[in-house]
């Protein structure tokens, strides 16, 4: 690590005062990177997993204990200790949501004693607790840790209090937590030690950088990590911390929530009624223009439904899907002088159907685009490892998705960095293109 941060301010140093030669020592850097970095890829494991939490419709009661609702969800073992730590302890924690609340619980057994802060008469943080960790933003590899308030990341970091065990507690939000209901309780199973620690957050008081709360459809996976802190009485002298996830990162998710794992919300499968949220949208020169991206249309639906286009310059996608999704409306320039008008059709089960409307206005004469959409190109493409993007200045933000609107990655790219595309699934893809003058689509293959 010493060495990698040498080379980095080395990088620095020498941009300021040689900018001529950067090419070539921007290049020595990567491969000297490239090397730290393979060097300790057999130490820990280099994936951000993914969890899938489905909609609970019954009430869930916030007391501290695992009851016949959670007995149904799926255990996620905590078991990463960090790097030269032994806590003795093991634990999982599980999670379900509804209309309102993101519901998680912790068990934790096998303790050999329940220090927590308030018995020791020491920092809560260095004592026994449970800490959850949340990045509530669609670009999840920032850099960013809970520290960096206002930027979406969180932690529920509240310990145990004397008297107040098998009692629902109400925790105010501030900066970096999002505030919610607590309930702990002592002696799970036959140790008096165990103990089960549950939270009720508001998924309203979980706002995103941009200071959005989130809201139903969920429509991407969000950061989420635990830290369980132990210590044994007359045994230990300093915390010690088992994770789920993200045990290589100094200060953990509070310094950097980037090797955090993900929660993927599965969407109600309450049937909606079938109907589409607007019929009738006008299409503006400033939205039509470089084939920007230009209105979202939301799909609501019991069953599986199809949508497309009239007309070749406009284009859906996905073009099909189950139950809620979002359409995108994209539509090529308007050079024709004149409005245009395009029918999109939703059908749902090839019975019930909806039509939707969209007016584009022609585009004046005198506007032109310093980036040409031609000249963006995905390469290779066919692909098997790994995709570059190149035809514009600086960065880029990237969104790649499968052909039924999934989406497996999105990030700011710098052009020609490389995508890493190894562990998709063959077929095509959609990758969604936005720089600071456009936002364009285009499609690639996956290959074997």
């Amino acid at each position: 690590m010493d060495v990698l941060l040498f080379l980095i301010h080395l990088y620095t140093d020498f941009k300021l005062l040689n900018p001529i030669r950067m090419k070539k020592f921007s290049t020595l850097l990567s491969i000297s990177l490239l090397m730290i970095l393979f060097s300790q890829a057999n130490l820990r494991a280099q994936t951000n997993q993914t969890i899938y939490i489905n909609y609970v419709a019954e009430p869930v009661v916030i007391d501290g204990c695992i009851e016949e609702l959670w007995d149904a969800v799926e255990a996620v073992e905590i078991e990463k200790p960090f790097p030269g730590e032994q806590p003795t302890l093991t634990a999982f924690w599980k999670a379900m949501y509804d209309d309102n609340y993101l519901y998680i619980i912790v068990d934790v057994y096998g303790e050999e004693s329940h220090w927590p802060g308030w018995k020791s008469g020491g920092d809560p943080l260095e004592y026994d607790m449970p800490v959850i960790f949340l990045d509530v933003n669609e670009e999840l590899q920032d850099g960013k840790g809970v520290k960096d308030s206002g930027t979406g990341h969180y932690w529920f970091a509240e310990g145990f209090t004397e008297g107040m065990y098998d009692t629902p507690i109400q925790v105010e939000a501030t900066d970096y937590c999002p505030g919610g209901t607590i309930a702990y309780s002592l002696g799970g199973g036959e140790n008096e030690n165990n103990y089960v620690y549950e939270w009720a957050i508001p998924f309203a008081n979980l706002k995103d950088k941009y200071g959005r709360p989130m809201s139903y459809p969920y429509d991407h996976p969000f950061g989420f990590d635990v830290t369980i802190i132990d210590q044994d009485e007359g045994k230990t002298t300093a915390p010690l911390h088992m994770v789920w996830q993200n045990d290589d990162i100094e200060g953990g998710c509070w310094e950097n929530m980037d090797r955090a794992g993900c929660i993927d919300i599965v969407p109600c499968c309450v049937p909606f009624d079938f109907f589409v949220s607007s019929h009738y949208e006008t299409l503006s020169w400033l939205d039509g223009w470089d084939n920007r991206i230009v209105a979202k249309i939301e799909v609501y639906s019991g069953n599986n439904w199809t949508a497309t286009s009239d007309k070749s310059w406009l284009t859906v996608f996905p073009d099909s899907g189950t139950y809620y999704q979002k359409l995108t409306l994209i539509a090529d320039e308007n050079n024709t002088g004149s409005e245009r008008m395009a029918n999109i059709t939703v059908c749902e089960n090839d019975s019930a159907t909806e039509t939707i409307m969209v007016v584009q206005e022609a585009n004046p004469v005198s506007v032109n685009s310093n980036i040409n959409k031609e000249n963006i190109i995905i390469h290779p493409n066919p692909a098997n490892e790994y995709i570059s993007l190149n035809g514009f200045d600086g960065k880029a933000f990237v969104r790649l998705s499968e052909i039924n609107g999934k989406t497996v990655f999105s990030k700011e790219v710098k052009t020609n960095e490389k995508i890493e595309i190894s562990k998709l699934t063959s077929g095509f893809y959609i990758a969604v293109i936005e720089t600071r003058d456009q936002c364009i689509m285009q499609k690639f293959l996956k290959t074997n």
